[in-house]
């Protein structure tokens, strides 16, 4: 008996080790697991920052070094009161439940790893959820916004690139970072019709989620302004359709255009933090097809926006991309 308690002692007996040593095999465990480099650097970030708050008030109460917090001394109670600070330091809703999803996962990890018997974060959550309405977390722009942006001499004097990356969110609601990796391939004719291709098929190309794979018919304001023109003359010597390059380790697409558009806004007199944003463009076209009451299905095929009420098959497949086009060329902005 004595000899069936010492082994069960043995078995249940749990590693010793510290936050920023787990955080560390933590990271190199995802970095085998193909994760975007951008969703890792979240990871740890985010994870990061629980471990240095409660770490710091650790430290404050019993004169230990930050390294001497073991994973398994946390507790729920650490949790909860991580969870409290984090809501008093000026996120949005959405950015507080990231961390502690990210911090949760870090916790799983480690108590799949034995470090721990339980994940502290398991009950933790942000809270109730604001009662704005979604379509005023992110600004539109108005028409007399983009009427000042679009006949500046400013834009007008942008690069190429520039011009059509925002016309593609204006009038295909794209995302940034999807227009800036385009490839001339990417410009379809299906069925008489170009047509974008969203996807991901590129080495260096990213999508944010399944839902995003797909086809944006061609504005006609687009074509009109030569948009397949300009396509052929980069196929013909570029395999990007644009000189946008991923930027760092988390190879981030539209960094050089944010920046290009917000130089841009203060040379017009767009003052800062008083301003809509690059992603804006892309809001203010789902925002018009809101006004124009096209079918909420409808808008989340062409932006590629999961939809609850129907479940597409796979991509590409009865793609009525004509019935498409005529509810994107109903956009027409007073500019």
């Amino acid at each position: 008996m004595s000899q069936h308690r010492e082994t069960t002692a043995v078995a249940q007996a749990k590693p010793v080790i510290g936050l920023n040593e787990a955080l560390s095999a933590f990271i190199i465990s995802k970095q085998k697991s193909a994760i975007r480099p951008l969703s890792i650097k979240q990871l740890e970030q985010r994870t990061r920052h629980f471990i240095d708050t409660v770490s710091s008030k650790s430290a404050l109460k019993t004169k230990l070094k930050t390294d001497d917090k073991c994973v398994h001394d946390i507790t729920s109670a650490d949790a909860m009161t991580y969870r409290d600070a984090l809501l008093t330091q000026g996120r949005s809703y959405k950015s507080n439940k990231e961390y502690l999803a990210a911090i949760f996962q870090f916790f799983k990890w480690c108590q799949l790893m034995n470090y721990c018997n339980h994940n502290p974060f398991e009950s933790v959550t942000v809270g109730q959820k604001p009662k704005a309405k979604p379509n005023q977390a992110r600004d539109r722009w108005t028409h007399i916004e983009l009427k000042r942006l679009l006949r500046s001499s400013s834009f007008k004097a942008s690069t190429t690139d520039f011009k059509w990356v925002t016309r593609l969110m204006l009038y295909g609601g794209l995302r940034l970072s999807e227009a800036c990796q385009l490839k001339p391939a990417d410009i379809k004719l299906i069925d008489g019709i170009h047509c974008i291709s969203v996807d991901d098929s590129g080495a260096v190309q990213r999508l944010k989620n399944l839902n995003a794979k797909r086809y944006v018919p061609i504005h006609k304001y687009l074509l009109e302004q030569g948009f397949i023109a300009f396509v052929e003359q980069r196929k013909s010597t570029h395999t990007q359709l644009f000189d946008y390059k991923p930027v760092g380790i988390i190879e981030d697409w539209s960094k050089t255009y944010c920046k290009q558009l917000a130089k841009l806004q203060t040379e017009i007199g767009m003052q800062a933090n008083k301003r809509p944003t690059a992603y804006g463009l892309r809001h203010t076209f789902i925002d018009e097809m809101k006004q124009l009451d096209i079918s909420e299905h409808i808008v989340a095929q062409i932006v590629g926006h999961a939809n609850p009420n129907i479940t597409f098959s796979r991509y590409g497949k009865d793609v009525n991309v004509a019935a498409l086009l005529k509810d994107i060329e109903r956009i027409e902005y007073q500019i």
